[in-house]
């Protein structure tokens, strides 16, 4: 029986670091190692050191095979613009765009820039293809090789995080159109995909630690009482009001961008827009959360499972592990 086996994946949180490890047997795919660590209790300042700390556990954890391993970049780490350039311009697009962005005001520093085509248009008669450009600093490329180094791996790729939580969805859908919004712990983040490709990047300053910081001052309820009660049928649907009420003051700013990105992404496409609203990250599972972004948005809502069918360490919140489930595909065939 034929097998192939992704490089290790790790996703460094903000709360926690993941490492999977995906294997194809015959076909099939199979989780062949994966484990998580929460991070130590500490400050911002220190963030990178308790993550790699964290990960170093991971590692422990499960019988994970070789050195290969790849990672992802936070979208707020990286800058993100869009540029239109005419199509004679094209075939030396990639020497266009960093002559553009590098005579911007404030472009000091060097940098790395992925273009990723989304649309061809007409502009006042002419024919110009829209790129969305991912832009980031050398230092912050650098910092992401030298971690892994300290933990002995070698990394064979290096992704935008958003983009390789969209790879689970499209996996068994490659033309699927939709809102991916990704609820960390500091902040919220979202990527536009129609037909299969990312058409809009954005961050909302955030996240789960401000949501449940809601619900404690409004409701006096923390997690452990949330859980307890959202596993009650009694009290579910009577939480679930509650809560979207509650945070409903919070969600406006990212209900406001998604609009925004969805009217942007209607005119390019006359109309043709996103379809769904899916949720990742460690607060989706959150009760009530999909229920009220479902009834503000118009959009069906829905808690995303990357792996549906297969086993992961962490049962009750399958969604966080979006990130490091979509690196470890980018690693199969």
């Amino acid at each position: 029986m034929r097998r192939a086996r992704s490089p290790i994946a790790l996703d460094f949180g903000d709360h926690a670091v993941k490492a999977v490890q995906l294997e194809l047997r015959g076909g099939e795919l199979h989780v062949r190692a994966a484990a998580h660590t929460s991070l130590a209790n500490g400050e911002d300042a220190d963030l990178a050191e308790r993550q790699l700390a964290a990960a170093h556990c991971v590692l422990r954890q499960a019988s994970f095979r070789g050195r290969e391993v790849r990672i992802a970049l936070p979208l707020p780490a990286v800058t993100t613009r869009h540029l239109r350039l005419p199509n004679a311009q094209l075939e030396e697009a990639g020497a266009r765009i960093a002559e553009t962005i590098a005579s911007e005001p404030g472009a000091g520093q060097a940098v790395r820039i992925c273009p990723l085509p989304v649309a061809d248009l007409l502009d006042q008669g002419e024919h110009q293809r829209e790129f969305v450009c991912c832009i980031a600093e050398d230092r912050v490329v650098d910092d992401a090789i030298a971690r892994c180094e300290r933990l002995g791996l070698a990394p064979v790729a290096i992704e935008l995080a958003p983009l390789a939580q969209c790879r689970p969805l499209l996996r068994g859908a490659p033309q699927e159109s939709f809102a991916l919004v990704d609820f960390g712990v500091r902040s919220t983040r979202f990527v536009l995909v129609r037909a299969g490709a990312p058409v809009l990047l954005r961050v909302v300053p955030f996240g789960g630690r401000r949501l449940q910081a809601t619900l404690d001052q409004r409701l006096q309820l923390d997690a452990d009482t949330l859980a307890a009660l959202a596993a009650a049928p009694a009290e579910a649907e009577l939480l679930q009001q509650a809560v979207g009420d509650a945070l409903e003051p919070v969600l406006a700013p990212l209900l406001l961008r998604l609009a925004e990105g969805i009217r942007y992404c209607g005119s390019l496409f006359h109309g043709r827009t996103v379809t769904r609203l899916q949720l990742a990250g460690g607060s989706a599972p959150l009760p009530g959360l999909a229920t009220s972004l479902a009834r503000a948005i118009g959009l069906s809502t829905h808690v995303v499972d990357p792996l549906p069918g297969l086993d992961l360490p962490s049962t009750d919140n399958r969604a966080a592990w979006t990130t490091a489930i979509g690196l470890a595909l980018g690693g199969l065939p």
